[in-house]
């Protein structure tokens, strides 16, 4: 907030927000918006969610919840907003007006946007309820936080549905691990069917809708391989690699000013793009019918040792 009726207003670039903002400033005029505080957490969600371009993310919710989204319109800009919401700020974008903002601390765990010259909303009405509730998941450093334990959730998800949109078979399981603020690490199981299979489904997995922006690092391993375990993904890859034949990079692929490790001089000139790696831990395709087995339990015998033995894990039998 920067004063009694203007607020930062970020848009990252690539994402609608910023298309729209864009289309407006070319032509001269400001962006109207509506800026909703506090709401149904699904809404919320899916605001940090890749949705195809074209659709409104309040239509997911709709769909999730199994019925429309009440909705009311803006008494200036005529934007529909929640009907729901607890308080929600109306404006304009004006093209011709910035303010220093930041350095804010990023889902990354760093400060590493830093402070920079930001677009504002100049707000025109405020909406509110008595005692409204605005919760907020705020960042919290090294290791996963909620953010991104219910982002990986619906984007492990749209990940899976964009690779199988893309006409490749054979994808078993998603998951964008939370330590990478569910962005930076994804796992992808499949079946092999035929030579290159792995190497195909990384690059779309890397290059897709919901996956491009941020991510850093894509491992595609065998279906007997847990993707939403961490020790069981990081066993796969260890064992199953040979660092030099199986892995691949993609240079000049989308990031966020968020990453920490973008150089100065590419953040000076706005160049957001990085490198991202495609790591193919399946057994080797044209002799995976010789490669080792592993030492591994059966699910069943595991499943039987835990109930006899899982007390001794945690004390809970599980």
């Amino acid at each position: 907030m920067h004063d009694k009726k203007t607020v930062g207003i970020v848009m990252a670039a690539g994402h609608h927000g910023r298309i729209h903002r864009d289309k407006s400033f070319k032509r001269g005029e400001p962006l109207p918006v509506v800026m909703v505080l506090g709401g149904d957490p699904i809404a919320f969600f899916f605001g940090g969610l890749e949705a195809p371009y074209g659709v409104f993310e309040l239509d997911l919710v709709g769909g999730l919840r199994g019925r429309p989204v009440k909705m009311v319109r803006g008494k200036v800009t005529g934007l529909p907003f929640p009907a729901n919401a607890e308080i929600v700020l109306e404006g304009y974008v004006p093209p011709d007006r910035l303010h220093a903002e930041g350095p804010f601390g990023e889902w990354t765990g760093h400060y590493a946007g830093g402070m920079r010259q930001i677009p504002v909303l100049d707000i025109k009405a405020i909406y509110y309820r008595n005692n409204p509730i605005v919760v907020g998941v705020p960042p919290m450093g090294a290791g996963p936080d909620e953010m991104a334990r219910y982002r990986a959730v619906m984007r492990s998800a749209t990940i899976k549905q964009n690779i199988a949109n893309a006409g490749v078979l054979g994808v078993q399981a998603v998951w964008c691990h939370e330590v990478g603020g569910a962005r930076m690490l994804h796992a992808v199981s499949i079946a092999q069917r035929y030579p290159g299979h792995a190497v195909q489904v990384a690059h779309v997995a890397a290059q897709c809708g919901a996956s491009a922006y941020a991510s850093k690092y894509i491992v595609v391993v065998d279906e007997d391989v847990d993707v939403t375990s961490l020790d069981h993904l990081l066993w796969a890859m260890l064992t199953r690699t040979d660092p030099k034949e199986s892995i691949q990079f993609i240079t000049g692929s989308w990031d966020s000013s968020a990453d920490p490790a973008l150089p100065p001089e590419r953040r000076a000139v706005g160049n957001m793009t990085h490198s991202v790696a495609l790591i193919d831990a399946c057994k080797p395709f044209h002799w995976r019918d010789k490669f080792p087995p592993t030492n591994a339990p059966s699910p069943e015998v595991a499943r039987k040792a835990r109930e006899k033995f899982g007390w001794l894990l945690d004390g809970n039998g599980r």
